[in-house]
């Protein structure tokens, strides 16, 4: 597989994953470490899958294989198998999509990548599916990916068409933005949203103590 198949276009690194640094969501919710580790391993997956050849693509799979797990493990801790358990017409729908897509892909890409495929595909929807706990945003987000994800299939498949390279950048980007975003943002056990922290909030208090002082 060439370059065409990865996540960035012109041979240049996709950039997407910066925004989202330890100080987003390092000091987040439980889990956050994992969502971090997640970012960690689909930046080494965008490297891999800038590479030309068979290794390189797999490699890629690998990372982001890891990637996702990273991801569910995070959503799975905010309750995401209480949310799924009552959704069963959901699950079986994501079900179907990853026979259908696996079913189409396989023999254009040989036993090896098939296989490979179809493992990563079903974490890939398993992430998506959990996704779905932390609101509509990460419900977006599991979807795009799952669609930007298709695109890098197709391209590994031999399937090529003009703006492929370009929509699989900017949707993987636009669902990487979706799920943190909505991770970072989660509400608390209240129900209310987490307020993000203003370091000018403990002058008060500070300036305070120092006059009883």
């Amino acid at each position: 597989m060439s370059r065409r198949g990865g996540r960035s276009w012109n041979g240049s690194p996709s950039p997407c994953w910066h925004p989202y640094s330890p100080c987003t969501c390092g000091a987040g919710p439980a889990g956050g470490g994992a969502v971090l580790a997640g970012l960690g391993f689909a930046t080494a997956g965008d490297v891999a899958l800038m590479l030309p050849g068979r290794m390189a693509f797999l490699s890629g799979l690998v990372f982001f294989l890891s990637a996702q797990l990273c991801w569910t493990t995070a959503f799975l801790r905010a309750g995401a198998a209480g949310y799924l358990r009552s959704r069963r017409a959901l699950c079986a729908v994501h079900f179907a999509v990853w026979v259908a897509a696996v079913a189409a892909l396989a023999p254009a890409l040989g036993p090896v990548l098939g296989i490979a495929v179809g493992v990563y595909a079903s974490a890939l929807l398993t992430m998506a599916l959990t996704a779905r706990v932390l609101g509509r945003g990460a419900a977006w987000g599991g979807s795009v990916f799952l669609g930007s994800d298709l695109l890098v299939g197709l391209g590994a498949a031999g399937v090529e068409f003009t703006g492929r390279e370009v929509l699989v950048m900017v949707t993987y980007t636009a669902a990487l933005a979706l799920l943190v975003t909505a991770f970072t943002e989660r509400p608390t056990a209240s129900g209310s949203r987490r307020p993000r922290r203003n370091p000018r909030d403990r002058a008060p208090t500070t300036l305070a103590a120092a006059d009883s002082g």
